[in-house]
């Protein structure tokens, strides 16, 4: 089996078994036989397989993960599209303080 298959599976295992027993908890089941079993199983299958659907989306197709665009955009001066990719020049605008220390941009 592929690695990248084993990681989707034992992610959405254990999504399953993470939100089934939340689920018994939340309804309150205090014996074996009070358990709504259906409605667990029904939840925890959803979230499985939203779980499965979130690795898939999350596959990575860009060049640095699961974005399709590269780049860092909490770094500053990081290209978010790659070099290239936008024609548009960058450009650092500057504000000089005038003589008496009053910033102004009205010029």
């Amino acid at each position: 089996m592929d690695n990248n298959v084993r990681q989707v599976v034992e992610r959405a295992v254990k999504t399953f078994a993470q939100t089934f027993a939340a689920t018994l908890v939340a309804a309150g089941a205090t014996g074996l036989l009070d358990a709504p079993w259906s409605t667990a199983l029904s939840v925890a299958g959803l979230a499985a397989v939203l779980s499965v659907c979130t690795s898939l989306v999350s596959y990575p197709f860009g060049p640095e993960g699961p974005s399709l665009v590269a780049g860092d955009p909490t770094v500053p001066g990081e290209p978010l599209f790659g070099a290239g990719d936008w024609p548009i020049p960058k450009v650092r605008a500057t504000v000089e303080p005038k003589p008496d220390g009053v910033v102004s941009d009205d010029e």
